[in-house]
């Protein structure tokens, strides 16, 4: 037999059920911030993850094309690790893949095969000369980076955003680190002879290579 006290029981303990049940059937709905920034809101990525030269951080054409056909079939890289050449660890606080240890290997392998090269064609004696500490000097690779238009889609953060002089904001250094990723990407996906040979007929010869830059 139910009493009244049963009856309001049942009907208040189904009506904390029913209370609790849509509290916790309640969804948070997340806002992406674009534009300034505002305190406590989320940014959207795409409206920060781009180059200095405003270049979305984005796997197409416009960002790593240039690398592509810097690079030809013929020292092709997958499209991942291009972009990963072409990021500073300064972008977008670490937070992406950067190319930091590729340009350690490349670096070492850089001033390899520019002793080499010095060696052959001005004798042993060159070796530690202006003329040969300038051909892998950090304004020389960034200048060869410049010259093949990848300048634009290098991502990076600038110590200071009104800083138009590229050796006070950084951007030689960072554009030096760029050249120097190509090598050790093609170094270490492709292997030593695919490198030397990219080195020696993309680097070292024609009117954009690192010997022309440096006279």
């Amino acid at each position: 037999m139910f009493t009244l006290r049963s009856l309001i029981t049942s009907a208040s303990n189904t009506t904390s059920r029913s209370l609790i049940s849509t509290v916790s059937q309640k969804r948070t709905v997340g806002y992406l911030h674009r534009g300034s920034r505002v305190r406590g809101l989320v940014r959207d990525e795409a409206d920060y993850l781009v180059s200095p030269k405003g270049a979305a951080y984005e796997l197409n054409d416009t960002s790593i094309g240039p690398l592509k056909t810097l690079l030809g079939a013929k020292y092709a890289l997958p499209d991942e690790l291009l972009l990963q050449i072409q990021t500073h660890k300064s972008f977008a606080h670490g937070s992406k893949p950067f190319n930091e240890k590729i340009a350690v290997y490349g670096q070492h392998f850089l001033k390899y095969k520019t002793t080499l090269h010095t060696i052959e064609t001005q004798g042993i004696d060159a070796l530690g000369s202006e003329s040969a500490k300038k051909l892998i000097s950090t304004g020389v690779l960034a200048d060869f980076v410049r010259s093949h238009g990848l300048a634009d889609a290098i991502y990076w953060k600038k110590r200071n955003p009104l800083q138009t002089d590229v050796k006070v904001s950084g951007e030689n250094s960072v554009l030096a680190r760029t050249c120097e990723a190509i090598v050790g990407g093609i170094l270490l996906q492709r292997g030593k002879e695919t490198a030397e040979q990219f080195v020696d007929e993309v680097m070292l010869k024609g009117e954009k290579s690192l010997v022309s830059l440096s006279q």
